[in-house]
């Protein structure tokens, strides 16, 4: 046990962020023929290992002091090169995919698995945003009409290589501002329990014949997690392993924190809103 963690801190202490120059002209696409954004791309030698979070800004100079580069992505195989001095103009990366009705359900004991280098990366860099059992994820929004017509909830179909996750219930909440801490304080509505069971993942939640108005400083959607009784499996395996298999907002990591996501897990001893630096994907539809 004591040799893995030191393995474990010997490889973190060589790992660094670093921003240099740009190739110009290189896209990361996937085998679809989209861009993939959201890659990360890893420079190795010997000595170290180099994070970026993108092509712009890597200098020749920089570059050709590494052996090797890998293009690094949730949902996409490892992409390798070894020949620095020929970047392809295009890179493709390659999906790579697990049915929710093919994984191995998870054992409560599990033996011991080894950490691949991709992994230990999104966990540093990427941290998983899958949900958990009661959680309450609320997303700030600014009114632009008087009543919400409707809302659409973009739910994340994949998550580190399960598809289909998306099929778990959840219910959707708005909630008033304080005036105060700035947080979510009151619910004023609250959605029967909802389960997307379309082909595409967005959930439209109609809300016209509600009649609905929104408080013109501004409210909360609140994306509920249920209790774990309303699911089946539990949990399930993914590429950075046990997951639980609940439904989750499609999200990407903001620096911006005027964006305001807060989390709330119900259950424990201290059930207080915590600030986090992700953007939910939600959609609200006004009228007047």
């Amino acid at each position: 046990m004591n040799k893995i963690i030191i393995t474990t801190v010997c490889f973190l202490s060589a790992v660094t962020l670093f921003k240099v120059k740009a190739q110009d002209n290189i896209m990361v696409m996937d085998d679809n023929n989209k861009v993939v954004d959201g890659y990360y791309l890893l420079l190795v030698n010997k000595k170290d290992t180099l994070v970026l979070n993108s092509f712009n800004e890597i200098s020749e100079k920089k570059l050709l002091a590494y052996k090797q580069l890998v293009v690094t992505h949730i949902n996409y195989n490892l992409y390798f090169l070894n020949d620095l001095k020929r970047i392809p103009d295009t890179i493709v990366l390659k999906h790579k995919e697990t049915m929710l009705d093919e994984v191995i359900l998870a054992k409560k004991r599990e033996k011991k698995r080894k950490v691949s280098l991709e992994g230990l990366v999104r966990l540093l860099y990427d941290p998983p945003t899958n949900s958990s059992f009661n959680h309450k994820w609320a997303s700030f929004k600014i009114p632009k009409g008087t009543y919400i017509k409707d809302i659409d909830i973009h739910l994340q179909k994949n998550f580190e290589g399960v598809k289909n996750i998306d099929r778990g219930v959840f219910k959707i909440s708005l909630y008033s501002i304080d005036s105060i801490t700035a947080t979510p304080f009151k619910s004023f509505y609250t959605s029967d329990t909802l389960k997307n069971t379309g082909k595409s993942s967005v959930y439209n939640l109609k809300m016209r014949k509600k009649h609905i108005k929104v408080p013109k400083n501004g409210f909360f959607v609140v994306f509920e997690v249920l209790d774990k009784k309303c699911y089946s499996p539990l949990y399930i395996s993914s590429k950075v392993g046990t997951i639980t298999a609940t439904p989750m907002v499609k999200n990407k990591y903001s620096k911006n924190y005027s964006k305001r996501t807060y989390l709330m897990s119900l259950g424990r001893t201290n059930e207080n809103w915590q600030l986090k630096p992700i953007k939910l994907k939600i959609d609200i539809h006004y009228e007047n």
